[in-house]
């Protein structure tokens, strides 16, 4: 398992992909933190992993 930090954290992508299980829509969180056409650089994504387990991803 890994856990999801920031922007993309909130994001419905991070749910359906199981990088997070916080569920944007339930909680009413806003997609446009991660994505909008304000935003000077492309999105990232900022997981934590366990040291054990990163050696398969």
């Amino acid at each position: 398992p890994c856990v999801g930090r920031g922007s993309a954290g909130d994001s419905l992508i991070s749910y359906v992909l199981g990088i997070t299980q916080v569920d944007p829509l339930r909680y009413h969180l806003y997609f446009e933190r991660f994505l909008n056409r304000e935003r000077a650089d492309p999105p990232d994504i900022d997981l934590d992993i366990c040291w054990k387990n990163r050696d398969r991803v």
